[in-house]
């Protein structure tokens, strides 16, 4: 009999994080399409859209054992600035910041930075809040990123 219990707890934890993750998923989306936005899913169920004419990307990332979902919102860009360059930028932009974090990474060949934040939700009111305070921050930083690079 307790094996069956645990059999039965562990399949309803898994089932409620999986629905967990797509609520948050159409949560998102439908904050998005209230908001004005055009959002699409790419090939990963990862939510596409784009501001003032930048792709940005939602990606929703079940937590194991939790009721709640991990989310990111980030913009990546390709730069023709040395990678040493671009890490120095993020670390300065960084400092003191405690919501958004940009990064330096290489691609291959290319030197890429990414402007992003990260939040976990487990229910609408709080999903719709940080996408808000994505929406109203990452520009900005995005804005403040580009600048530096000149």
């Amino acid at each position: 009999m307790k094996k069956f219990t645990l059999t039965l707890l562990l399949i309803f934890g898994t089932v409620s994080a999986l629905f967990a993750q797509q609520s948050v998923r159409e949560d998102i989306f439908a904050f998005l399409k209230r908001e004005g936005y055009v959002p699409t899913f790419d090939e990963d169920r990862d939510i596409l859209f784009k501001v003032q004419g930048i792709n940005y990307y939602a990606i929703i990332k079940e937590v194991a054992d939790m009721d709640y979902a991990y989310v990111e919102v980030s913009a990546n860009f390709t730069a023709d600035v040395p990678y040493d360059k671009l890490l120095a930028i993020s670390n300065d932009q960084n400092r003191d910041k405690f919501v958004c974090k940009c990064s330096a990474e290489r691609d291959g060949e290319d030197n890429c930075f990414k402007v992003a934040m990260e939040f976990i939700t487990n229910n609408r009111t709080n999903t719709e809040y940080q996408m808000a305070h994505a929406l109203r921050l990452l520009p900005g930083r995005i804005e403040k990123f580009k600048e530096e690079l000149d």
